[in-house]
Parts: C-alpha cells; structure tokens; sequence
C-alpha cells in the first residue's frame, strides 16, 4: 500500500516491486482534511487569542537539532522580517503572525521572546501545554494534526524552512513559502539549501508548488504575493497533490 504515483514509481523502479501487487491508497492522515473533520475557525482564534478579523500568517516553525541550517538565529531572521513587514506596512497591518513549532522541538527558549510581541501567538503541542514529558516520537498526536490542518486551512500564507507544511497547505489549496537561506550564511552540507535539496523535498520545486526564497527581501515578497495574488502556485499545488496524496 502506498500514497500515490510517486510512491508506485519508486517500488517499482527502486524496490523492484511487480506492478500487480501495489494499490494506491491515499494519504490517510489527510483524509481528515479533505472531510472537514478539523477545528473551525472560531475554535482556532478562540483558543489562540485571535482578533476575529485578522489574516494569519503560520511560520511552521524548525527543529533546530534535526534540520540542517535551522539555527535558532536563522530562526530569528525569518520571524524578524515578517513582523518588521507587519510594522512598516509592506503586510496587512490587520495580520497575526502565528508560530508553530514542530511536535519535535524539546528547547523553548528561543520562542519565548517571539512570544511577546503584540501580533505573535504561539501554538505549542498539546503536551507542553499540559506539562507532559516530551514524546519519543517527533510526530503530532490526532489532535494536534488536526489542529494543524485548521491552522493552515485558515492561513493565508504558511511559511515553512524545507517542510512537509508546504502539503498541509496546498491540501486547502493555500499558498506556503520555503526559506532557502541562511543567515548568517553556512557551508552548504549544513546550511538550509541542502535541506532543502534533500530528494523528500526537492519535488516541491519540480511541481512549481511553493517559492524558494534566497533572501529576507524575497520572502517578504512572496509572503506579500500570498495575499495578493493566492493563485500564483495554484497549478503547481493541484499537481503535487495529485501525484503525492
């Protein structure tokens, strides 16, 4: 059983696997999506404190031990332009920057200065918040994916360092840009291109689905283009969707 064409051509062509055995399945965990069985939007802003006529913009935030080139400086910088864009006018000045660490994130510290600016919120895993040991595992339990189709269904723009979010999104046909840079700047095999580049991740650029921006003034522009212009990948998405899930 596997998600989709993508995954059928691989058994075949890298796992040796006769064609008459393998059946395309779909990607269970998103089934919940495309049934609407997720939050609503008012439960969302309800319990992230949103003012009910904002536009949001989900950083998926890094995991800084996993993921090559994901500083917690580098962090900074993302977060940093989106806001400076929020106070100078270049984004909608109604905008909430939503943070969403990944379920994997085990050190807080560098949240907690993000966490006190006026237009940031935090979404943080259900067992932080409920004081729990940090899982084994770095995947979401059902309630927090859930919570993260909601997030990115109600999502005008996701920004995400080299991530899977880039599929939740376009799952609700919204919009998501891939940072590609690093500041300051790495030697590649531990930088965010490489990351970046990794084959998981690549398809994403050969589909057209999603920007990868090369600088602070790039990804401003495309978070800028989320808003106005939410076609603009929209081709893209559909294929990597129907190839993928």
């Amino acid at each position: 059983l596997m998600w989709g064409p993508k995954q059928k051509k691989e058994c075949i062509n890298l796992h040796n696997l006769p064609e008459n055995i393998l059946r395309e399945c779909g990607a269970a965990q998103f089934d919940c999506y495309f049934k609407n069985d997720i939050p609503t939007k008012s439960e969302v802003f309800s319990k992230l404190k949103i003012p009910k006529n904002a536009k949001v913009i989900t950083y998926v935030g890094g995991i800084p031990a996993n993921v090559m080139g994901m500083t917690a400086e580098n962090e900074k910088v993302i977060v940093d332009t989106i806001l400076q864009g929020m106070d100078d006018g270049s984004l909608p000045s109604e905008a909430i920057l939503v943070i969403r660490p990944h379920p994997g994130v085990k050190d807080w510290e560098q949240y907690q200065t993000f966490e006190k600016h006026p237009k940031v919120r935090m979404n943080y895993p259900a067992w932080f918040l409920q004081g729990k040991e940090p899982p084994k595992s770095w995947n979401p339990n059902w309630e927090d994916h859930k919570f993260m189709g909601a997030l990115m269904k109600y999502s005008s723009v996701a920004i995400t360092p080299g991530g899977s979010a880039t599929l939740d999104a376009a799952c609700f046909d919204n919009p998501a840009v891939n940072v590609y840079f690093d500041t300051p700047p790495r030697p590649y095999l531990f930088s965010l291109k490489s990351h970046c580049d990794f084959a998981h991740l690549i398809y994403l650029r050969e589909f057209r689905a999603t920007p990868f921006v090369e600088s602070t003034d790039e990804l401003l522009e495309e978070v800028k283009d989320g808003f106005e212009k939410p076609a603009k990948y929209k081709e893209g998405r559909k294929k990597m969707l129907d190839s993928i899930i």
